[in-house]
């Protein structure tokens, strides 16, 4: 079998530029200024909330014991665990609005790393006849072999991708005008952000809709996510991407929706998360609750700033009501 190397294009390598930014990590009992860890400053935080002086202390971070309010125990105890020592741990569980921006940046991380493969396998599905064809990236490598891709240690820029993806092109494809429409089908498919340590694995079937001339890439997926340690505390749940469309120059989601189906996690009756792209650098979020009712924020994708919004949970439900339909 003939064996031909290849480089990744542009489009491909710049699709990881910007993907470890804007990551929300996971609420820390104890963690007073929300910082991610827990230290010093947090138990005298946690002391100034329990003499009743301003703290940034919120129950769902400081009751450590949960008591149902701060006291000079919890105080102690966040001092405790700040000095390494095992501590009882019983924070309540975080509000709604604490709860979902935890988890966006999780959310947002997992939705758009596979977009790399994606852009990179472009090389292949244009050189259908080449019987073989091995592709080098930053570091590793991926081979392909008729439809299927398998990577290996494959890194684009912070992303290290192993696994295998079954690519099937469409006949709707135009290839001389630089369109491609495929669906992939992922198989034991892991990525990890060298930058930070997060690790998701997917399997699933996606249809990606790719314009190398527009530099834009649209995909649909039904997708199992598995992440360890999620910051929502469930490690497995599905993630649907519908018409999620990214400019493959810059790596940007410009417009589509991600929805995330919640209602193992346990937090709060969280049903359904729906991140819904307005601009590169802002979305609408909306949460579905079991018992019916709905809440709407503005996201900030730059600053992780997530606003609460009046009188959006009517429009948020009739939203969701159709995407289901």
């Amino acid at each position: 079998m003939r064996s031909t190397t290849v480089g990744v294009g542009v489009a491909a390598v710049a699709l990881w530029v910007g993907l470890g930014s804007g990551a929300a990590a996971a609420q820390v009992c104890g963690d007073a200024d929300a910082s991610g860890a827990v230290g010093v400053t947090d138990g005298v935080q946690a002391l100034r909330a329990a003499a009743g002086l301003g703290s940034s202390c919120t129950a769902s971070r400081c009751d450590v014991d949960g008591s149902g309010v701060v006291t000079i125990s919890d105080g102690v105890n966040v001092l405790r665990k700040a000095a390494g020592l095992t501590i009882a741990e019983a924070c309540p569980a975080a509000t709604t609005q604490e709860s979902v921006r935890a988890f966006l940046g999780e959310m947002t991380k997992v939705a758009r790393a596979p977009g790399v493969a994606a852009s990179a396998t472009l090389a292949r599905v244009g050189a259908a006849a080449v019987p073989a064809v091995v592709v080098e990236c930053d570091e590793g490598f991926f081979e392909t072999d008729g439809d299927r891709a398998v990577y290996h240690a494959c890194r684009f820029g912070t992303l290290l991708v192993d696994g295998a993806v079954t690519s099937t092109v469409d006949p709707r494809s135009d290839p001389e005008n630089g369109r491609f429409i495929k669906t992939d089908v992922y198989e034991r498919y892991e990525v990890r952000f060298l930058d930070s340590g997060f690790t998701f694995r997917q399997d699933g079937t996606s249809t990606i809709d790719i314009d190398t001339r527009a530099n834009r890439l649209v995909e649909n997926a039904t997708l199992t996510i598995v992440v360890g340690d999620s910051a929502l505390g469930q490690d497995e749940y599905t993630l649907r991407k519908i018409d999620l469309t990214t400019d493959t120059q810059s790596g940007a989601v410009l417009t589509g929706s991600l929805v995330s189906a919640l209602a193992s996690a346990g937090l709060a009756g969280i049903e359904e998360v729906t991140l819904g792209y307005r601009t590169s650098t802002t979305a609408d979020v909306e949460v579905a609750f079991e018992d019916g009712h709905t809440e709407s924020f503005a996201y900030d994708l730059v600053t992780n700033e997530l606003t609460p919004l009046a009188n959006g949970g009517a429009a948020a439900r009739a939203a969701i009501d159709r995407r289901r339909a």
